[in-house]
């Protein structure tokens, strides 16, 4: 084996590692499509320079032909791969020049298998001595079909190297694009002027194909690089953004904070006041020296609603306002639903005009949940429901399963028959304050939705003006794990 050939042996191995690294690269980012003709281009280049080894190597005229051909074969590849690439780089398709190309190494690959490329009539080898100028004198033997497409494929590449060089590629760096086009036309041009003359010197294309995977390999090396930098750079003016717009956001919070406050101040003095001027006419009325038992009797019974209605306002601002953290524990459905229609029974006048309809024996019997927040959140809903019963009614409660974005949950209705509501009203029913009776505070169903929330569930209103209302409660349910036998 002589030295050439343990070169071109070895540039086959560059070759090959070049091309499992960019098939790697282009798997793992399959839209850059330049990194799969960079690895085409390198199997065809390893194919070529194994095909010269062997041509050193060769000992008969038939090993020669075939190696020969190996490399006529493998270099309609490499041109054509090369020029895919640079259109790629370039953000060019130029498909017109690529259909082209494609055909030319088409008609290499055809003529090669087919036998075409050589005239053997005009090839002066014998298999009993192969002289050391044997590979340009198999050469110099084309046919003037294969002249044709090698002096072809020659123009294209030029023709190619050209266009890079007039490229322009958005600031990405392409200089040894063009530097590898023109040492592979130029390698080309020594090799066929090389073959034409039938001279006895060394063929450079072999190390012209690893000279230009070096470039390409600079340029890609290169490209990561810029991108490396222009991501580095990017971050840092997000990062900077992003400070900016923390710095925003946190002065639009307090200023909305600011103005909730003074709603809600607004709305505290006005719920707050409406019960003080009606008490201090009660109190004035008390105090007058001749006072009927009966005005007494209506004069107190109006200090005590009116007291219960300030203690209620009281009760639901302290719960509106404090943070929700339900505690999750697994809760008896029956009882907690029971329960908290009991004590909303107790708290609400002419309660006792209502009936209670409880079935919820179609859902499993616990829910997960906080007992205190669950409980203040159906007594909400079942206050609001009979005070829309005020000449009496009945409450339907009805549990069923019910699914979750995928997980298993309980799903819990309360129907009343009373008056609805329409479509205006219903649309503001959830805003804090809102309330269409005089008694009311309008937290109610504020209380609820934060509740079911902090629980990760929904509450879905629907009423009609005659259809009475009905309050939907999702609730997720945990998963029983499975005993295993």
């Amino acid at each position: 084996m002589t030295s050439l050939t343990t070169i071109l042996i070895s540039w086959t191995t560059v070759h090959v590692f070049v091309a499992v690294s960019y098939s790697f690269l282009y798997l793992r980012r399959s839209p850059s499509l330049e990194y799969r003709a960079f690895s085409l281009m390198s199997v065809a280049a390893a194919i070529y320079s194994l095909g010269g080894a062997w041509v050193e190597s060769a000992s008969t005229l038939q090993a020669l032909t075939y190696a020969q051909q190996v490399q006529f074969l493998s270099l309609a590849v490499v041109a054509y791969a090369f020029i895919e690439l640079g259109f790629l780089v370039i953000d060019n398709g130029n498909a017109r020049v690529l259909r082209w190309m494609f055909a030319w190494s088409a008609i290499t690959v055809g003529f090669t298998v087919g036998g075409f490329l050589f005239d053997a009539n005009r090839n002066t080898l014998t298999s009993e001595a192969i002289p050391s100028h044997a590979r340009s004198a198999l050469i110099a033997s084309l046919s003037p079909a294969g002249i044709v497409i090698t002096g072809c494929g020659f123009l294209f590449v030029a023709y190619s190297t050209v266009r890079f060089f007039c490229a322009r590629a958005g600031g990405k760096p392409i200089r040894p694009l063009y530097s590898s086009g023109m040492l592979l036309s130029a390698a080309l041009a020594h090799d066929v002027v090389v073959s034409a003359t039938e001279a006895a010197e060394r063929y450079a294309f072999e190390h012209a194909l690893l000279g230009t995977s070096v470039m390409l390999n600079f340029m890609f090396l290169r490209g990561f690089v810029v991108a490396g930098d222009t991501l580095e750079e990017r971050t840092h003016e997000l990062k900077h953004s992003y400070d900016e717009l923390r710095y925003v956001e946190e002065e639009l919070v307090r200023k909305e904070q600011l103005a909730a406050v003074g709603e809600l101040s607004a709305v505290i003095a006005h719920e707050v006041r409406n019960p003080l001027g009606v008490l201090k006419n009660a109190v004035a009325g008390l105090r007058r020296q001749h006072i009927r038992d009966e005005e007494q009797r209506v004069l107190l019974g109006v200090v005590d609603e009116e007291t219960d209605r300030l203690n209620r306002l009281v009760r639901d601002l302290l719960t509106y306002a404090r943070p929700v953290e339900p505690q999750s524990l697994p809760l008896p459905l029956n009882h907690l639903v029971r329960r908290a229609l009991d004590l909303a029974r107790r708290g609400t006048a002419r309660s006792e005009l209502v009936e209670f309809d409880i079935d919820v024996s179609g859902a499993p019997s616990h829910v997960d949940g906080d007992r205190d927040l669950l409980e203040r959140a159906f007594i909400n809903i079942t206050e609001n429901a009979m005070e829309a019963m005020p000449t009496g009614g009945t409450l339907s409660v009805r549990a069923r399963n019910a699914e979750m974005n995928g997980r298993p949950a309980v799903a819990l209705s309360f129907h009343d028959t009373g008056e609805g509501m329409d479509t205006m009203v219903r649309a503001r029913a959830r805003d804090p304050f809102f309330t269409t009776r005089p008694s009311g505070t309008g937290l109610g169903l504020a209380i609820v939705e934060r509740v079911v929330r902090a629980h990760e569930g929904t509450v879905e209103l629907s009423s009609g003006t005659r259809d009475g209302t009905t309050v939907t409660v999702t609730l997720p349910r945990k998963e029983t794990p499975r005993r295993s036998r």
